[in-house]
């Protein structure tokens, strides 16, 4: 444990906890961590809208089968015209955007500015992050027939999930996911300037309470 410490310490971790059959055997913090603050989970946050989008399908309300612009004809222009939900998921959409994280002023660099995770420069145009999709450009080529992992995916199935479910991100994700688990602290997601969750890495929660979740996996679904 005393060598685990200094490695956690030595990367700069927060927080770093194991559960074993169901039960918290060690936790440690450091940094920004501690057992009752919210820490933000980035990707898994995508996990996490893969784990809700499970639990609407099987209430009827997504057909996986079914094409994205069933739910929004708003992206009838875009990338995503022609793909099914399926697609989606699995990140299997013909698109053309270029996952850079070095990237300072190309398409990753807007997609940042939209989803107001980075300061928009001054005159620059922002319609937001669900503007930003509409425009997503297409690649020529088929949907579901490469794996392209592209971060915005995931924002559209935060939408879908929204207009299916018939609420925001936020209060589906406590109503099907937190609560079942017996969640013991808020969490929280990050909007865009208009109120649009950043459901491809914004959501922030406490590591117990991540842990709850991750048990439910392990039991099927079960709590």
């Amino acid at each position: 444990r005393q060598q685990l410490s200094k490695f956690l310490s030595a990367s700069q971790s927060d927080c770093f906890a194991v559960m074993k059959d169901g039960k918290l055997v060690y936790d440690w913090f450091g940094g920004f961590g501690a057992p009752d603050r919210q820490h933000v989970v980035f990707s898994i946050t995508k996990s996490m809208a893969s784990l809700l989008t499970g639990v609407l399908v099987g209430k009827g309300l997504i057909d996986p089968e079914q094409p994205i612009t069933d739910y929004l004809g708003e992206l009838s222009n875009s990338a995503y015209a022609g793909a099914t939900i399926r697609n989606l998921l699995d990140m299997q959409i013909a698109s053309a955007f270029i996952e850079d994280y070095l990237d300072t002023d190309g398409i990753f660099m807007a997609y940042r500015r939209a989803s107001a995770w980075n300061p928009i420069e001054k005159g620059d145009y922002n319609g937001g992050l669900r503007d930003f999709l509409t425009k997503m450009p297409a690649l020529n080529v088929e949907h579901g027939k490469y794996h392209h992992y592209c971060s915005p995916h995931s924002d559209v199935l935060g939408w879908v999930i929204e207009r299916s479910g018939g609420a925001s991100f936020a209060e589906l994700f406590s109503r099907h996911i937190l609560v079942p688990c017996g969640a013991h602290h808020e969490a929280y997601i990050t909007l865009d300037t208009f109120g649009a969750p950043r459901v491809s890495g914004g959501l922030c929660l406490t590591i117990h309470d991540l842990l709850r979740i991750d048990q439910m996996v392990c039991n099927a679904g079960a709590v």
